[in-house]
């Protein structure tokens, strides 16, 4: 693989065209436009990434086969008939349930209708109903756990009793071991509200492709690849905007998420995408040393430097974040910091942690941020907390540094950066560690 051209957006790859991991005819389920290919189009695929997963991956198997079992109280049970043409579903109680695995759904609600379970409609909601009614990202998101081999399924807007403020609090409070627990998750990534649904249409040809001659007489097809394609369809896609997502992303054991332009794959062994069934070449993917690692995002980290390098990306991406309601920023941060905390002797503080807490108190807005930072007006955290600030902030980088000397270099670095020299003042930092 070559670094072939820049520009100051892109960076593009010269590589060798991949083949796909088997030749086989098109599932009848190929949806085709025009010119147009929907992104339906290979099951077969999910289901090779799931079934790989499951049996040679040992950091996602040694997850399937944790001593302590966790269902979520209510899921949805998928019911067909014809093969998975058509669905029906019904509210079920796990309590009645033993050895089951279920799928997990991460969708924007946005501004269409959801189909919500309510107290007044919950008895309802256990009896067989067609499917035909739900949002369309349920319906697909019905039609993907079936093909993954998947009966069950758990939907916020459907497991949870909307108009019930205590139940609401307390599966809320569940979110975290609902996604860690599931044995995938379900990504509806580019879809704004549930009327998008999973599956998009995507050109063709979603590359340039070109053939070189090398001597003697070969003949090979190379591809010109954008390095922010990733970044741009999972990172910054709508989905991955929203707050409650981070955590949904960053704990589920696997991820299959449905973007724009095509299908990508995500666990710990593997990052993986249509064109790259494989796995994605590593200078496809971004790495913001400032933000969300390359790869599915985890918290599983070995040492204390990367912990506090984890949580300082975790952090500074969280915040980017938009809310609904802003009153849930610490509950969809709660799952995260639980996890944090059992790998770990500290003690959480409003978004940050007591041990070295002076180094972690630098935190400041991003100057940068296209949209307004706001201090939030109701009590949420302690004004010292960057979680009381609805807007991006930028972590203090002093707080996963390595050794004194390179905290000298941050020290300096800060210092020239606030140093105005075309003023009247200078603004100098003494040491503090």
């Amino acid at each position: 693989m070559e670094r072939f051209a820049t520009n100051r957006f892109s960076v593009f790859i010269l590589s060798p065209r991949p083949r796909y991991l088997e030749e086989r005819p098109l599932d009848r389920e190929e949806d085709f436009c025009g010119d147009n290919i929907s992104t339906i189009s290979r099951p077969w695929l999910w289901k090779h990434w799931f079934n790989i997963c499951s049996e040679s991956h040992e950091k996602c198997r040694a997850l399937d086969h944790k001593s302590e079992k966790f269902l979520p109280d209510r899921l949805l049970e998928i019911l067909t008939g014809d093969g998975g043409k058509s669905f029906n579903w019904k509210l079920v109680h796990s309590a009645g349930l033993h050895d089951i695995m279920y799928a997990t759904l991460s969708h924007c609600w946005g501004a269409s209708q959801h189909a919500k379970l309510e107290r007044e409609n919950y008895l309802f909601r256990m009896e067989p109903t067609s499917s035909f009614w739900l949002p369309k990202t349920f319906r697909d998101a019905f039609y993907i756990a079936f093909k993954l081999g998947f009966r069950f399924i758990w939907i916020d807007s459907l497991c949870i009793v909307q108009d019930d403020n205590d139940d609401w609090l307390t599966q809320a409070s569940m979110m975290g071991s609902i996604y860690e627990n599931a044995s995938c998750n379900i990504a509806a990534t580019w879809a704004r509200d549930g009327d998008n649904g999973c599956f998009s249409t995507r050109e063709m040809n979603e590359s340039t492709t070109i053939s070189l001659d090398f001597p003697p007489g070969e003949t090979k097809d190379y591809q010109f690849d954008d390095c922010r394609r990733y970044h741009n369809e999972l990172t910054k896609a709508p989905l991955n905007t929203r707050g409650w997502v981070i955590q949904e992303r960053y704990l589920a054991r696997r991820q299959l998420s449905f973007a724009q332009s095509q299908v990508y794959w995500e666990c710990r062994e593997l990052t993986a995408s249509e064109q790259y069934p494989k796995g994605i070449p590593k200078d496809l993917i971004d790495d913001n040393p400032l933000l969300l690692p390359p790869g599915k995002p985890t918290l599983d980290y070995l040492d204390t430097i990367e912990r506090r390098s984890g949580w300082i990306r975790l952090v500074n991406h969280y915040s980017l974040c938009k809310f609904s309601k802003i009153s849930d920023k610490m509950i969809a941060l709660a799952g995260l910091a639980r996890q944090m905390s059992l790998m770990q002797d500290d003690t959480y503080l409003a978004g940050l942690w007591k041990k070295d807490l002076q180094d972690q108190l630098c935190w400041r807005t991003d100057d940068k941020a296209e949209t307004d930072v706001l201090r939030i007006p109701s009590y949420l955290a302690p004004t010292w907390s960057w979680a009381s600030i609805d807007g991006p902030v930028i972590s203090d980088l002093s707080y996963h540094w390595k050794n004194l000397a390179s905290r000298s270099l941050i020290k300096f670095w800060m210092y020239r950066s606030i140093r105005n020299t075309n003023s009247t003042y200078t603004v100098s930092l003494h040491p503090a560690w």
